[in-house]
């Protein structure tokens, strides 16, 4: 473990608190500013990976909402470019992209899912949001939807 990467956060929870961090892996669906900001911050707090699942591509108008994205970005895989900013802030965290639409999980898609500790959903419409949990909890994956 990072000791001065991760100095408040050992004097916060303690070294426990932070090997269990260490040893999550979360499933962040969508790739807008909001998923980004939660991306930033399991990153800088350590978690062993995080995958973003999003099919959108970068765009003029995400330059003035994403801090992440640059003028240099538009037109590719808006979570491919997002990942690429992630790895910068802490190497260690392993980083992951599948561009899938969180709109339309397949039962397949849904599947891959399952091997995240937490899956957290971003902008998404209600009913989505409600077929995705409907689909995590009876197996045991927790599943946060924030708008």
């Amino acid at each position: 473990m990072d000791e001065v990467r991760y100095d408040r956060q050992l004097r916060l929870w303690g070294e426990e608190g932070q090997n269990s961090i260490a040893r999550t892996s979360v499933c962040v669906l969508g790739s807008s500013a909001l998923g980004t900001e939660i991306l930033k911050n399991l990153v800088l707090a350590g978690v062993h990976s995080v995958c973003i699942v999003d099919s959108a591509f970068v765009q003029t108008p995400d330059l003035g909402q994403n801090f992440f994205l640059k003028k240099s970005d538009v037109g590719r895989p808006r979570a491919d470019a997002t990942i690429e900013y992630l790895k910068e802030l802490n190497p260690s965290v392993q980083c992951d992209s599948l561009l899938l639409s969180p709109l339309n999980l397949t039962a397949e898609d849904l599947a891959i899912l399952l091997q995240f500790h937490v899956v957290v959903g971003t902008n998404l419409p209600e009913n989505v949001a409600i077929d995705i949990s409907s689909f995590l909890f009876p197996r045991g994956v927790p599943f946060l939807w924030a708008r």
